[in-house]
């Protein structure tokens, strides 16, 4: 067998970390067991304290002593808190076990297309329903319809009043509440409009013998906004103008008039229609109307799906 040389350095820090170790292992300094191979360093052996060649400031013999001085009396016992009952920390732990699952699930969400932008980013597929996740750590992933047929692919969120629907007599000022329901939650929707270059909504009113926009304030006709709020610029028509899309070109039934419907005729139908484009306010949530009491008056709503595009 091969041995190699130990220098002093090497020595002493062996029994350092020998006593260390023997403290603790509960086992006290002057112990008795055998010391070989060490020399001219301070080390114990036998229960005794040796230094060769130190003793009482002396240059020779050697001395008795113990790593540490008499114990000092022990201190008051602190208090102690009421210790937890045995449902209350089942109910801690169900809590932290349903986090965990909701933050995994979260992370597999990750991997959900955020919209039918990136749905057919990979391959061209068939048009239909697909499951997105637009934000997975705000909201959860949901059901969309996707449609690849033009050249950029559409994400589509249905609702409830998609069809024409016919304004239920009342004259007062929105007077006339019609809720939309996407069978989703808003925030989803929001995400999904969010996460989108551009989305769009078209919103039409057909008309005979009302006035909704004629010089009131505020308006009798207004939609909502996906923050519950009464907005009065109509399809084509940016959140900054008033009216609808005929008074921004001239091209009203009466060219004293913002809108189509603000005629007023009893013997002619009219309609006011546009996309809603501004992404902050959708999607909409609802549709206000008014000055529809009289027999002579009829008013129909349409509200389209909400259509957007592109990822950002």
């Amino acid at each position: 067998m091969r041995y190699m040389a130990v220098s002093k350095m090497q020595r002493l820090t062996l029994i350092l970390v020998t006593n260390l170790l023997a403290y603790v292992n509960g086992q006290a300094p002057g112990d008795d067991r055998t010391c070989t191979g060490v020399t001219n360093i301070h080390y114990h052996c036998g229960g005794e304290s040796v230094s060769p060649g130190v003793e009482d400031g002396n240059q020779s013999g050697s001395f008795k002593g113990s790593y540490r001085g008499k114990a000092g009396p022990k201190g008051d016992k602190g208090s102690q808190g009421e210790p937890g009952t045995n449902e209350e920390i089942e109910n801690e732990l169900s809590l932290l076990k349903q986090e965990v699952a909701e933050l995994r699930q979260r992370l597999d969400n990750q991997a959900i297309p955020r919209s039918c932008a990136e749905v057919n980013e990979t391959a061209h597929r068939a048009s239909g329903r697909y499951i997105i996740s637009p934000n997975p750590f705000r909201v959860l992933p949901f059901s969309v319809s996707c449609d690849f047929s033009n050249v950029v692919a559409e994400t589509i969120v249905h609702h409830d009043s998609e069809t024409e629907i016919t304004i239920s007599k009342c004259e007062p000022s929105r007077c006339y509440n019609r809720k939309v329901d996407y069978q989703l939650s808003i925030d989803q929707v929001a995400a999904l409009v969010d996460v989108s270059t551009s989305c769009r909504q078209f919103i039409k009113l057909r008309c005979l013998g009302v006035q909704p926009f004629l010089n009131r304030n505020p308006s009798i006709a207004a939609w909502v906004s996906r923050n519950a709020t009464a907005k009065t610029y109509w399809g084509g028509v940016t959140p900054d103008e008033i009216g609808c899309a005929c008074g921004l070109t001239g091209t009203c039934a009466t060219s004293s008039r913002a809108c189509n419907c603000d005629n007023g005729s009893t013997s002619q139908q009219f309609v006011d229609d546009g996309d809603l484009t501004h992404k902050p306010d959708l999607p909409v949530t609802g549709l206000l109307f008014g000055d529809n009491g009289d027999d002579s008056e009829k008013a129909w709503h349409t509200l389209g799906p909400l259509i957007c595009t592109g990822i950002n």
